[in-house]
Order: structure tokens, then sequence, then C-alpha cells
């Protein structure tokens, strides 16, 4: 999925050069090469959007759900919402200039 962001729509409050590991494994000496170290770090992302771009995000992950939704929507007869979620999801959303 891609998901394009302005630099103040990020915010990283710890610079990854400041974390500590919750893991390591250090190998040692092993003949012709040096020590190895392996060190395991835990980051989270959060991403929050408006809910009118809910469905294009949904749709670009997941293509065949939009297949399911507008199916739906047909079956219920309603034609207008078919065709908006087709609109959506080809249009990549409803934010101009920018992609989902």
């Amino acid at each position: 999925m891609h998901l394009a962001l302005d630099d103040e729509e990020v915010c990283a409050p710890t610079p990854s050069r400041r974390l500590t590991p919750h893991d390591s494994e250090h190998e040692g000496y092993m003949g012709n090469y040096g020590n190895t170290v392996d060190r395991w770090y835990r980051r989270a992302a959060l991403l929050v959007w408006p809910p009118d771009a809910g469905f294009g995000m949904r749709a670009e992950a997941r293509p065949a759900w939009v297949l399911r939704q507008v199916a739906a929507s047909l079956a219920a007869g309603e034609l207008d919402q078919a065709r908006e979620d087709a609109r959506t999801s080809s249009t990549g959303g409803d934010r101009p200039g920018r992609s989902c």
C-alpha cells in the first residue's frame, strides 16, 4: 500500500539511535571474521485518516474487498452507492493530489 505523508504528518518522538534493544544476541569470535551482535528493537506505528478516506484505503489494500462491497450494494439495490464505491476505489480515494 502506498501512503504519501507530509513531514508535518509524521511524529517520531524518539530517534532510532536513542532506542535501547529489548533483546540482543552475541555470537562471539568465530575465526576469520569479527564478533557478531544482533539487536532487536520494538517500534510501532499508528495511522489515522479521515473517515471519508477509509474506503479508498481499504480498497487499495484489498481489491477483493471492494468487489464484495460493490456486489453487496448492487444486491441491495443501492446502485448509487455501488457506483460511488467503484469510483472511489478506481481514483484512490477522495483526496485530490494525494495517493492513498
